[in-house]
């Protein structure tokens, strides 16, 4: 898996909606009606969303590529 891509950049609406870009929709062949998980990551100010069926891949990824960390 590549680094994260910075596709674009979006506005919170007044309800609390936002519009993925384009060119993420299309990439990823998210359609409207959709079903997305959207996670708090344990940085504060980033949020992940992902297709569910794609989910398990993302966090295979994380536990190949984050340093472990023990605590002492």
């Amino acid at each position: 898996m590549n680094m994260p891509q910075l596709i674009g950049s979006v506005t919170v609406g007044e309800r609390g909606q936002v519009v993925i870009p384009s060119e993420a929709r299309e990439s990823m062949s998210i359609n409207a009606g959709d079903k997305l998980l959207v996670f708090k990551a344990p940085v504060d100010g980033v949020l992940i969303i992902a297709k569910p069926e794609t989910f398990e891949k993302l966090l295979a990824h994380l536990e190949l590529n984050l340093p472990n960390k023990k605590k002492s």
